[in-house]
């Protein structure tokens, strides 16, 4: 039988082998939740935590959209949206990897003891209405989409109290609508739809970002569309008169900043700060102190939590994380402690999903695969797919090691296809390189990779194995702004061309995937010059650049497709060329001088503007 086995920082995907609890529960409305029997199988248990259609907290759902006529009090609602982020892309998936998290919540047992209720089965009817339909392909509409779908599910009679007076400014009483992210771009087309409701709104923000830069510092505004990101949304949401005069607070705020006078913009947008730094000197308390003598306790507050307001350590699948953020358990505290304001809605976004695309086609060619993640919990989705999940940390040799040993124990000791797919991004200039910076980049792509080669080596050689290295066209091309990662990816393609010689003499094949552009999450990084650069006449090229391979990148799918496709029937290939741009760079590199790829990075990214800069300075 054969066996696969493949490595990732962010997923590993592997190989093949060759190789009773009983709970007394009370009666109640929602047992059928729990009992789940076969016919004629004498009352056989299926605990239905485990099976069955996601829906968030596992509650009833209904296509809202599709259904004028469904009544609720609070409505979960999916906005799948993540164009409008400037690092990870991946929150798309979002409202899938929450309702995939919330499995364990239920109506039967879900009463909640710092609450004293259950909030799934107190006063309310709370259903989950999908998600909004949102294209991927324009930005424009797929915002109008997310208002629209919003208001639909916003402006209807509720279940409960539909005819006592509300604070809309129709004077009716209103559902809550909760919205799943998505990137926080989503946040301005709810507010659009909140101002239709309730008119200009007070928000609470949770976050790590200010997220109220003006167009020009955040993105460079290249067009009106483009404008509005995950980091403009509240300016333009102040400008458009959504947000209630300064009333509004930020929470968690520990970003760095392009200078103090973000800061005074952020206050004319109509903001206060608290930055995250300050539960070390005032506490949980103070926090929520500063929170209530800035809203208004009798007005409608909307609440809009991104989170990367909680440090990395606890939720490390988000687009741009932050460090020094608080704990899961600090937020929840702060979260209750706003018992009392009049919430009329709420969103939660920039959960990053990993959609697990070269584990999914291994196992789909059928293979037995294992999925490895620094958190267990973020590819918790693939082993609903038959995919074996396990943790590591690509560049801790004690846990590539504990790894090895789960590995070996489940397959008995042969491994078939190592996948090493680690990588990390590191977008600057070469002469504003931190040394910091370049040991973590080299330790992501290249010892991480090294130690994985060492650790899986026995079991490759037992099984004439092979090893696949998920290269980069940086490190061939000279991809401006990228030295330590095209240097990494060099020596990665150098490191693995030697390999495949020494280990031939024992049957261990080594391919080295060469890959261009591709829609992922390590190609879009958020950077900025220094301030002394002498770069800044080119500022607005830079900031492309920082994005350049997402602008024509192949679908991350199709890619995963063609190169499993190609590591498992061209046994001869040693290099696969894929991705956008790919096979021209190999055109290129091949039969043309470097000159010709120095002069398209030259005229592609401006630079020639800073040798006419140059020649104006001594005029």
């Amino acid at each position: 039988m054969f066996k696969l086995f493949a490595a990732s920082s962010a997923l590993v995907a592997a190989v093949n082998a060759h190789g009773n609890h009983q709970e007394t529960l009370k009666e109640g409305p929602h047992k059928s939740l729990w009992y789940n029997t076969l016919p004629g199988d004498g009352g056989t248990q299926a605990d239905s935590v485990f099976s069955g259609i996601s829906t968030f907290g596992r509650i009833e759902y209904s296509p809202c959209l599709a259904n004028d006529d469904v009544k609720y009090d609070i409505a979960f609602l999916g906005a799948p949206f993540d164009t409008g982020t400037s690092y990870r892309p991946g929150a798309r998936f979002g409202p899938s990897g929450i309702r995939q998290g919330s499995r364990r919540l239920n109506l039967y047992g879900g009463y909640n003891v710092p609450l004293d209720a259950n909030p799934f089965h107190d006063w309310a009817k709370v259903i989950d209405c999908g998600d909004v339909p949102v294209t991927s392909y324009d930005n424009e509409w797929a915002i109008q989409q997310i208002e629209e779908g919003h208001n639909s599910i916003l402006m209807r009679e509720p279940a409960t109290d539909a005819k006592e007076p509300g604070p809309s400014k129709h004077g009716k009483t209103l559902p809550r609508v909760i919205t799943m992210g998505g990137d926080h771009t989503i946040t301005l087309p709810l507010l659009r739809s909140m101002n239709r409701a309730y008119g200009p709104i007070t928000v609470i923000h949770f976050d790590s970002h200010l997220d109220t830069w003006k167009p020009k510092v955040f993105g460079g505004a290249p067009s009106k569309i483009a404008s509005i990101n995950h980091g403009t949304y509240f300016y333009h949401a102040a400008m458009e008169g959504l947000l209630k005069n300064d009333t509004n607070i930020h929470a968690g705020i520990r970003t760095t900043l392009s200078g103090l006078s973000d800061y005074d913009n952020d206050g004319y947008v109509g903001f206060s700060i608290v930055e995250a730094r300050e539960i070390d000197t005032i506490g949980i308390d103070g926090i929520i102190k500063k929170i209530w003598d800035r809203v208004p306790h009798d007005a409608p507050i909307y609440l809009s939590i991104d989170i990367d307001t909680l440090d990395p350590a606890f939720a490390p699948a988000t687009g741009t994380p932050e460090t020094g953020g608080w704990s899961t358990r600090e937020l929840r505290t702060i979260i209750r402690g706003l018992d009392g304001l009049n919430l009329v809605a709420a969103d939660i976004v920039s959960l990053i999903v990993s959609s697990g695309f070269y584990a999914k086609e291994f196992k789909a060619q059928g293979l037995r695969v294992f999925a490895t993640a620094r958190k267990v919990e973020s590819i918790a989705d693939l082993a609903n797919e038959g995919i074996e999940t396990l943790s590591l940390e690509v560049s801790d040799p004690n846990s590539i090691n504990a790894l090895k040993d789960e590995v070996h124990s489940r397959t008995n000791g042969e491994l078939d296809i190592l996948v090493n797919n680690a990588g990390r991004n590191y977008t600057v200039p070469g002469l504003e390189v931190e040394l910091d910076e370049i040991k973590t980049t080299f330790e992501a792509n290249l010892f991480g990779v090294m130690l994985m080669c060492q650790a899986f080596a026995p079991m490759l050689i037992q099984a004439k194995g092979t090893i696949v290295q998920i290269g980069s066209l940086a490190g061939i091309i000279p991809y401006v702004y990228g030295s330590v990662y095209n240097a990494s990816k060099a020596a990665l393609h150098a490191y693995s061309n030697t390999l495949r010689v020494e280990l031939a003499p024992f049957g261990v094949r080594v391919v080295t995937v060469v890959t261009g552009g591709v829609k992922s999450n390590i190609a879009r990084t958020e950077r900025s010059l220094a301030s002394d650069s002498i770069y800044l006449p080119v500022q607005a090229e830079y900031e492309r650049r920082v994005k350049h391979s997402q602008e024509v990148g192949m679908p991350t799918q199709q890619y995963a497709r063609s190169v499993v496709r190609q590591v498992l029937r061209a046994p001869s290939r040693d290099t696969i060329w894929e991705g956008a741009m790919s096979w021209v760079v190999w055109f290129v590199s091949t039969f043309f001088p470097r000159s010709i790829m120095d002069w398209y990075m030259t005229r592609t990214f401006k630079l020639w503007k800073l040798k006419q800069n140059e020649a104006k300075k001594l005029q």
